[in-house]
This record gives structure tokens, C-alpha cells and sequence, in this order.
């Protein structure tokens, strides 16, 4: 395929979620970025790799100035907390400013559904018009295991397996004697 375009190589930079020091996130981020660089290497692409700070996304990412990026995408429990934000024209984090018509068309549907059925098929079509088209796609998915004391009432490990600010209600928790 990269025959057929004419494409003969490629020298750039991969950013990536860099090494923060004694965290899991740190640690993943550089571990990806090397098996994508020493993976893409084999296709003709010479990256530099070049950790990121958590500081320097916001700025770097709508500024188009990068090559290849490896950022941390945060997730959400209804298909709506992403698909809307990374992948509509209008999105807060489309930053490769990539828009599909039948993917607005199917992601501004799916809002407004409420049969469960037809919802999820609508999420379907739009997933398949991503995998085949899309302007990005996750590498890497991490799950976080969680150990909640007995005497710690009314607080959750959320299900989706994240921990996300609005998520988990910290001020409906107590400790019980």
C-alpha cells in the first residue's frame, strides 16, 4: 500500500507521553513509543523519539507542529465523552482537524437516540467508518486494578477501569469505624 502511494521513507518525530518518573503512565508511554518507532522503522519511517511533559500537550497539539504524537487520550463510560470530542469537526481534541461527513452525520444521530439497540448500532457504523478511515487509533489500552479498604463506605472503583475526575463522587465517602 505504501508502495502504491509512491511513499519511499520518512525521517521525523514521534512525541510520546513521556518517562514521569516512578509512574505507570511514564513508563507505558516510552515502552509504546518504542515498539511503534522500532515497528515503523521496518515500513521505512526514521523517528526521533521525544518525551512530552503532561504541560506541553495542550500547546503542542493544536499548534499541528509534530509529526507523529503518542498522547494520552482520556476516556469516558458513554460513547459520547469521546467520539464527539476526537472525532467531529467541532471537537475540542480533533487535532488533526480530520472531518468525515457520514461520521458527523452518525455521531450527532447516536446524541439524540434512546433506544439502546438502535444506539449501538449507530455507534457500530460509526466505529467501522473509524477503524478504515479514521485519523488516529488507540495502541495502547491500560487497566488499573483497585484495592479499596472494607472500613472505606460509599466510594466505587469504577467499572470502565479509570480513575476520572467527575467520575468518582469523593465527598459521598467516609471512613467507618
Amino acid at each position: 500500500m505504501l508502495d502504491a502511494a509512491g511513499f519511499k521513507s520518512f525521517t521525523g518525530v514521534l512525541d510520546y507521553g513521556g518517562p514521569t518518573p516512578g509512574t505507570v503512565s511514564g513508563t507505558q508511554g516510552q515502552t509504546s513509543a518504542e515498539i511503534l518507532s522500532e515497528t515503523y522503522k521496518k515500513l521505512g519511517f526514521n523517528l526521533t523519539l521525544e518525551p512530552k511533559s503532561t504541560g506541553e500537550w495542550p500547546t503542542l497539539l493544536p499548534s499541528m507542529n509534530w509529526d507523529l504524537a503518542l498522547p494520552g487520550q482520556g476516556g469516558h463510560f458513554d460513547p459520547d465523552g469521546f467520539l464527539q470530542v476526537y472525532f467531529t469537526a467541532a471537537g475540542g481534541r480533533n487535532y488533526t482537524k480530520w472531518m468525515q461527513p457520514e461520521v458527523e452525520r452518525l455521531i450527532a444521530q447516536e446524541a439524540v437516540e434512546v433506544d439502546v439497540k438502535k444506539r449501538n448500532e449507530l455507534i457500530r457504523k460509526t466505529t467501522d467508518i473509524l477503524d478504515k478511515e479514521g485519523p488516529r487509533m488507540p495502541l495502547v489500552f491500560s487497566r488499573q486494578g483497585f484495592a479499596i479498604k472494607k472500613k472505606v463506605q460509599g466510594f466505587w472503583a469504577p467499572s470502565g477501569g479509570g480513575w476520572a475526575f467527575g467520575v468518582i463522587q469523593f465527598d459521598a465517602a467516609w471512613i467507618s469505624a
